[in-house]
């Protein structure tokens, strides 16, 4: 199989994202494409935000992103997942710390 073959494969998957993808990266990477989070995100969506991530133009009449693209986006999708988890455990020190103020 090319990688052409394979790419639309990909974007023709109208399957959920989270059938084989992680909920916190598919929220993380919604967020940063629409500013809400789209948890029945397809496969096909989330391909495309992924290539919009790693640079992709995403106008009608550019061909698909290809894999050095994507890869570009997944670096980047995972720098954010591990910040967005960062945030978490300070968001969560700072309530566990003000929960001990007020008692």
């Amino acid at each position: 199989m090319t990688e052409t073959q394979t790419t639309v494969l990909v974007a023709e998957d109208t399957r959920l994202a989270r059938e084989q993808i992680d909920d916190e990266y598919i929220t993380v990477l919604s967020v940063w494409r629409h500013t809400s989070s789209r948890p029945n995100w397809t496969q096909h969506e989330f391909y495309l935000a992924l290539g919009r991530l790693g640079g992709h133009s995403g106008r009608k009449s550019s061909p698909p992103p290809g894999w050095l693209i994507l890869w570009r986006g997944w670096e980047k999708l995972q720098l954010m997942v591990d910040g967005a988890r960062a945030a978490k455990i300070l968001y969560q020190r700072e309530l566990e710390q003000n929960n001990k103020r007020c008692a």
